[in-house]
């Protein structure tokens, strides 16, 4: 494992469903702000009081893995290197998940990106895959199971949470190999949205990252 002690590590809140964005809501804008949070405020506070450097890495899991992803691919160059595990990678792959999430915590589904036909174009400028291209010259790392029962949780249930991210990470798996990105892909089979899987993903990315950032 590379020696990290001059890394500067940040985890910043991101909201229960805050997905990453600066909220839509129906036109008008306003908070929640998390992209204005993570990408401008953030760094400048960094930078200013803690000495932080323009080399930055990113990784997530679940919705995390998404916003590394998704920051990457909407600020190209602002991340040397990102890592999502068991993220959501193609919101737009199948809306309905991801308003029915919303409106767990908003009045109204359509608050994030707006309505998924009429502001069509809020969704894809949203969502990593279809905007794949813009990961080119980006060190990647995903990792993902299928949500069924495997070796760190033999006794758990099927998860449909897993099973549903799988066929999102296939999604961006393809759409980089269309692309001739490369990516470091662990696609594990069986396994579950549950810790066991999250931590040894974790220790599999952080070599990763690191490489990416000059850390030796």
């Amino acid at each position: 494992m590379q020696d990290l002690s001059d890394v500067l590590v940040v985890m910043p809140d991101a909201g229960v469903v805050g997905f990453y964005s600066d909220w839509w809501n129906g036109g008008a804008g306003g908070p929640p702000r998390w992209e204005t949070f993570h990408l401008t405020e953030l760094p400048a506070l960094l930078e200013r009081d803690w000495h932080a450097g323009d080399r930055r890495a990113a990784l997530g899991v679940s919705m995390g893995g998404y916003g590394a992803f998704e920051y990457a691919a909407r600020r190209p160059g602002f991340f040397t290197a990102v890592a999502s595990i068991s993220g959501l990678l193609a919101p737009s792959h199948d809306p309905r998940q991801i308003q029915g999430l919303v409106g767990l915590f908003s009045a109204d589904a359509d608050d994030l990106w707006g309505d998924p036909k009429d502001q069509a174009g809020i969704w894809a400028a949203h969502d990593p895959t279809v905007n794949a291209q813009a990961l080119a010259g980006t060190a990647l790392f995903l990792s993902y199971g299928n949500g069924n029962p495997g070796e760190l949780s033999p006794d758990e249930a099927f998860d449909p949470i897993e099973a549903w991210i799988g066929p999102e990470n296939d999604l961006m798996v393809q759409r980089l190999a269309s692309l001739n990105i490369e990516a470091t892909v662990d696609a594990y089979g069986p396994g579950t949205h549950s810790t066991p899987y999250f931590v040894r993903e974790f220790e599999r990315a952080v070599p990763m990252l690191a490489t990416a950032l000059g850390v030796s």
